[in-house]
């Protein structure tokens, strides 16, 4: 009789206790996907902040080629229209615009030439392929062309190919800057003609600022190039 008595207990109790288990295993169910959802959300931030930073590294480095392809096709086309040969889709604007400016290449400078003489001037000396380089080679042509320099280079070239420079004229390099110059002159000991000449400016020459640079070339005290224009920037 008292076994009858107890078993409707017995039954509730396995009942809960049954209900309970279940309950936890829901709880703890719930608590590993929670950890797991956690941990992909983690791992989606760190993807999406890798590519993020991948894509900016992509953008900005190509506009230091489109930009260095557009001063390429510039210097190409100056020295096409001097010899009267017409450059097909010729692009013109306005120069002396400082660049990199990476968000809007639109808007980066027109890098300037030297100014080509006609065909029946063309035994007078002058300057062409005007470049500004990190280094040279061993011909004394620029290694790479570079537009964009910072605060702590060594040295900074100017480099152009020469025609008809007769021996101990007297060439220079005119570095400005914010109203500063520093005037770098060499006499060659034989003439020139179509050879790589270079002139390098130094923090001694004159500090390497932050800021929108120009360099001109001269023969004999006149100005034998339009000025070219560089950045510098900051670390």
């Amino acid at each position: 009789m008292r076994l009858h008595a107890f078993l409707p207990f017995l039954l509730l109790a396995s009942s809960l206790l049954t209900a309970c288990q279940r309950q936890n295993n829901v709880e703890l169910t719930l608590v590993a996907r929670g950890l797991n959802l956690e941990t992909q959300i983690s791992a989606l931030r760190q993807t999406a902040t890798v590519g993020a930073e991948r894509l900016e590294v992509t953008l900005d480095y190509m506009a230091t080629r489109v930009e260095f392809a557009r001063r390429q096709r510039q210097e190409l086309e100056a020295t096409l229209s001097a010899r009267g040969t017409p450059f097909p889709g010729s692009i013109s604007g306005p120069t002396g615009t400082p660049f990199p400016l990476p968000d809007n290449v639109n808007a980066a400078p027109t890098v300037a030439v030297a100014t080509e003489l006609p065909l029946q001037l063309s035994g007078q000396a002058r300057f062409t392929d005007i470049v500004m380089a990190a280094s040279v080679r061993d011909n004394d042509c620029a290694t790479q062309p570079q537009f964009d320099f910072r605060v702590n280079a060594e040295r900074i070239y100017v480099v152009a190919t020469a025609w008809n420079i007769r021996a101990n004229t007297r060439i220079a390099a005119r570095f400005v800057i914010s109203g500063r110059e520093s005037l770098l002159e060499w006499r060659p000991g034989a003439p020139i003609n179509g050879n790589c000449i270079w002139f390098y400016i130094e923090q001694s020459d004159l500090p390497f600022v932050a800021g929108n640079w120009s360099v001109r070339l001269e023969i004999n005290g006149v100005p034998a190039s339009d000025s070219v224009t560089f950045s510098i920037r900051d670390l």
